[in-house]
């Protein structure tokens, strides 16, 4: 073969996913390095994402030993497990989603046990999406929805929310009911919601259900934080209200709210008629998720409530404290999160632009934040996401480096 006459050019799908953060602040950033530890004055500390907070809590002992036994007496079960999963993992979380979010599942034909939940957004996605077809996402929501819905040939449509005096930025019913049509296919929401930490009432939930079903669009219901929630509030599953099951996908994990990122699992449930599809897409990817993972997951479904309030009350400490601190800063107004690991400060005052604004923390306060623009076009500009799971001295130090950085805006 002549290699001269080779054609070497990516698929237009791959260029999708290619990054195309050509701004200063990802420039700098790249060209630094990151620190872990707060005592490290040389490296940049980082804030934006879970995975760079340094979670301070690691799994509960039961879990651990669970992930230990199955690898001191692999062979004892099905090691390659069933495509979706072990069935008594899945019987597990079958019991679970009954007991806890109010809605009866199948075990054996509407859950798939994934290798991450973002195994089961990208799944579903492909699975459900034709070119052309119209997906509806709130401004702000997770950044990782918008790529894979024009990788699946997809069209994003976002819609505001509206953001109150105290930097709470909250659903919009008027403003979804404008953009909803039978153009679009699914919607996709997290709840609560990441990046700004609103928990979705009933009345919330509803007001998505009444547009889903007059509009017979599908609707992709991401609960990933549904036990990360403070101060009493009630998290409720879209999947439980009447007559929107048939119409439902939902993705749980236990990476982020449960300090088991090392064990990449989550879970998928969804009517039989869309699982078939997502289970082959996702058998024909990766097959099967861990063996060890879907025990150590077991060992998490049936663990006593005591330890799902120690860390959310661990992770209560480190949101009052960034809180508090952050709106001390002049032109900053911090929410304070319903739900989830993260703020999301309005620096408009300061900046109106957050990449240039996450560009100065960088380069006068060596911390980094995630840019507001990345989790939407219009509400989500004028924001950083800051990850709160963190050790609280590391979070001092984040705070006291922002400070400096705002002082010298």
């Amino acid at each position: 073969m002549d290699m001269n006459k080779m054609v070497m050019k990516l698929s237009d799908r791959a260029n999708v996913l290619t990054e195309t953060r050509s701004n200063k602040y990802y420039e700098l950033r790249s060209s630094l390095k990151r620190a872990i530890d707060s005592e490290d004055t040389e490296g940049y500390l980082a804030f934006g994402n879970a995975d760079a907070g340094r979670d301070p809590y690691i799994p509960e002992d039961h879990i651990r030993q669970a992930a230990k036994y199955a690898i001191d007496h692999a062979g004892t079960d099905l090691v390659y497990t069933p495509a979706p999963g072990l069935l008594e993992v899945r019987e597990a979380i079958a019991s679970k989603c009954e007991r806890e979010n109010g809605y009866e599942v199948n075990p054996k034909t509407e859950i798939h046990i994934t290798v991450g939940t973002q195994m089961g957004i990208f799944c579903t996605l492909q699975s459900l999406i034709n070119p052309g077809d119209k997906v509806l996402i709130p401004d702000p929501d997770y950044s990782g929805y918008n790529r894979l819905i024009r990788f699946a040939g997809g069209v994003p449509v976002h819609f505001p929310f509206k953001e109150d005096d105290d930097g709470q930025t909250r659903f919009n019913f008027e403003a979804m009911e404008k953009v909803a049509s039978t153009d679009i296919k699914l919607m996709m929401f997290t709840n609560p919601n990441n990046p700004g930490g609103y928990l979705m009432t009933r009345d919330d939930l509803e007001g998505i259900a009444e547009i889903a079903k007059k509009e017979d669009f599908i609707v992709f219901a991401d609960d990933l934080y549904e036990k990360l929630v403070y101060d009493d509030y009630e998290h409720i599953s879209f999947a439980s209200l009447p007559d929107v099951k048939d119409r439902t996908v939902t993705i749980m994990g236990v990476s982020k709210t449960e300090s088991m990122q090392m064990f990449r699992i989550g879970f998928i449930i969804a009517p039989e008629w869309i699982m078939k599809a997502v289970s082959r897409l996702a058998s024909s990817i990766l097959i099967r998720s861990s063996y060890i993972s879907q025990k150590a997951l077991l060992a998490f479904l049936k663990e006593e409530e005591k330890h799902r309030s120690k860390r959310v009350n661990l992770h209560t400490k480190g949101r009052d404290y960034v809180y508090n601190e952050l709106n001390k800063i002049d032109g900053i107004i911090c929410n304070k999160p319903m739900g989830t690991s993260y703020v999301f400060p309005n620096h408009r005052e300061l900046n109106p632009s957050s990449a240039d604004f996450a560009f100065e923390l960088l380069s006068k306060g060596n911390v980094s934040l995630n840019p507001g623009h990345m989790y939407g076009p219009v509400t989500a500009e004028g924001h950083q996401r800051m990850c709160i799971a963190s050790p609280i001295k590391r979070l001092e130090e984040g705070i006291r480096r922002i400070k400096l950085a705002c002082e010298q805006m």
